[in-house]
């Protein structure tokens, strides 16, 4: 008769201890869910920064490229490699401002002194500063301050 009476206790004790473990493993989950959330979103943060560190850059060498033409066969290359690259610019700006905020970086730095000239290329180069954040419930959550310096490289046709 003992070993009957046992049974039921070993039953309840099975299910309390069931119920224990699935009520850590959900609190456990829902606690990391966040976390994890949190990372994805700072993860996509990051890859916008550099989605934007490729249109700049793509901006900039289609600019240099268009510029460095001007440049070939000119007396004064670089003054007129400046001036083309300034018309250029312009273009990127609609109703006063530029189409991507990190050109106007490039409009403070342009300068005569920047502009490399060898027998066959020119180049300049810049340092461009991108911001990136992650806000939720207008409480800033993650910023990401991205600045590199890059040497923009074109040659010049005859």
């Amino acid at each position: 008769m003992n070993k009957k009476a046992s049974n039921p206790i070993a039953i309840v004790l099975l299910v309390v201890a069931f119920f224990l473990v699935i009520g850590y493993a959900r609190f456990t989950f829902l606690d990391r869910a966040e976390e994890i959330r949190l990372h994805i979103q700072g993860s996509s943060t990051l890859e916008e920064v550099y989605a934007k560190e490729s249109q700049v850059n793509f901006y900039i060498g289609s600019i240099i490229k268009t510029s460095a033409r001007e440049a070939t066969g000119n007396s004064n290359p670089k003054e007129a490699f400046l001036t083309k690259f300034k018309q250029e610019l312009e273009n990127y700006k609609v109703s006063g401002r530029y189409i991507i905020p990190q050109l106007e970086q490039i409009e403070a730095q342009l300068s005569e002194e920047k502009i490399k000239i060898d027998d066959d290329s020119i180049s300049v180069s810049f340092k461009i500063k991108i911001d990136g954040e992650l806000e939720e419930d207008n409480y800033e959550l993650l910023s990401v301050e991205y600045i590199y310096e890059k040497e923009f490289e074109e040659e010049l046709t005859n």
